[in-house]
């Protein structure tokens, strides 16, 4: 094109309504709408959504990424069975590797008397059960017992130690880590009228029904991003075309929160209402990995939020005559050092049909930090527009209005969120 000739429908027209180009600004203005209108705009139902949204979402450059997650590298040892003649304890667990193991020859361990004791050997094994430590006193204590070590016992890890005037270096560890993998997972609701259907809705005009239709659609992704965020399996689907062609295609579906805790090894308990209170308090010390004053989310019901409440406020208020309201709610307990914030989900509940019916009786509390929002790089993370007539002038000159999503995420630390089923 001859220098200073101008461009007859510049580039940025041209892209989606959620496109990311940078040549304007009303593209970024009308993506930042779009996002507002899925998530901002929800009913509270949706907070989960809302509160995930608030975080920088992460890209990754292909439909399915890894990530690693860091094991605690001080975890206690636990006696399997002990033989005093040769000093040797066998270890419950598996450590296939000697990087799998929390300690090393010369690492100095604690009886559950607090006795020190320093390991000479170790031997590791991909056998449950039979990776054995052999240990030593400190100098002039003396020869071991059959008693000493009863199975069972936990074994807490005090040092590694290095001698005076060692000329070789000591203690060589590495960080252990487990690697995980997730899918993106593409979302999409459609709305398609055909030119006849469409004229009368305008000519009748008695109501907005256009945008009650779209409004209906938006609902519908939340629903799908809200279910699949909190339950979606991890796998892959035989996608089938809704013309006659017949053809099929592959998606991917990602895994969600629960399943990933689950996965991972979250700690849960079922418990009944009156013994509630108990277990969430020692559930939340025993996952309590973050730092002090460290927030954690707590879903569940209204109702079952409200009990909680109740459990902590109800036996303690006092009212006097004169007051007109009683207020038993809570919207945050402190517990120690820690802080939960109860986030109403009223789409746990059966009726909702985004998830199983177990959830209506099902606390989650999440550590929010640990999970991050993962896209694909490139691809706007929401979409909505409106089609060209398929076929200008002819019977099935239709319009289809669509909006569509990508979504998945990555939950590097599971071990400080928990759940609980209410029976």
């Amino acid at each position: 094109m001859p220098s200073g000739t101008a461009i007859p429908t510049p580039n940025p027209l041209l892209n989606p309504l959620g496109s990311y180009y940078d040549g304007t600004n009303v593209t970024n203005l009308i993506r930042d709408a779009i996002e507002r209108a899925i998530y901002d705009l929800a009913p509270k139902q949706y907070d989960a959504l809302k509160i995930l949204n608030m975080a920088p979402v992460s890209t990754t450059l292909l439909d399915e990424f890894f990530y690693k997650e860091k094991v605690y590298s001080r975890e206690a040892l636990t006696v399997s069975s002990w033989v005093h003649g040769t000093a040797t304890i066998t270890l419950k667990g598996t450590y296939a590797k000697e990087l799998d193991m929390p300690v090393k020859k010369n690492t100095v361990i604690c009886d559950s008397t607090g006795v020190p004791h320093i390991i000479t050997t170790l031997t590791h094994s991909a056998v449950a059960d039979s990776s054995t430590i052999v240990i030593e006193k400190q100098t002039g204590g003396g020869a071991y017992g059959a008693g000493d070590f009863l199975a069972n016992d936990v074994l807490s890890i005090q040092a590694a130690l290095i001698g005076d005037g060692m000329d070789t270096f000591a203690n060589p560890d590495r960080t252990r880590t487990v690697e995980r993998y997730n899918y993106i997972q593409f979302f999409q609701r459609t709305q398609k009228w055909t030119p006849l259907e469409m004229q009368q809705l305008i000519n009748a005009g008695t109501t907005d029904i256009l945008n009650y239709e779209k409004n209906e659609r938006v609902n519908n992704l939340r629903l799908d991003l809200f279910s699949t965020f909190f339950n979606g399996t991890r796998g892959e689907f035989t996608v089938r075309a809704f013309d006659a062609s017949g053809s099929t295609y592959k998606a991917k579906s990602m895994q969600g929160v629960f399943p990933a805790m689950v996965a991972g090894g979250s700690e849960h308990t079922t418990v009944s209402l009156s013994g509630l209170q108990t277990a969430f308090e020692s559930l939340a010390f025993s996952t309590n990995h973050k730092a002090v004053g460290g927030v954690r989310m707590v879903y569940a019901t209204d109702e079952l939020l409200y009990e909680v409440s109740k459990l902590y406020k109800e036996n303690g208020v006092r009212y006097r005559p004169s007051d007109k309201i009683a207020d038993l709610n809570l919207t945050q307990y402190n517990i120690g050092s820690m802080k939960f914030v109860p986030v109403p989900c009223e789409l746990f509940r059966e009726h909702s049909a985004a998830l199983p019916p177990s959830w209506e009786n099902k606390i989650i509390v999440l550590d929010q930090a640990t999970v991050q929002r993962k896209i694909i790089a490139g691809i706007p993370a929401e979409q909505m527009g409106e089609t060209d007539n398929k076929q200008k002038g002819g019977f099935q000159d239709y319009t289809i209005w669509w909006v569509a999503a990508q979504q998945s995420l990555q939950m590097n630390q599971v071990l400080g969120s928990f759940y609980i089923d209410v029976s």
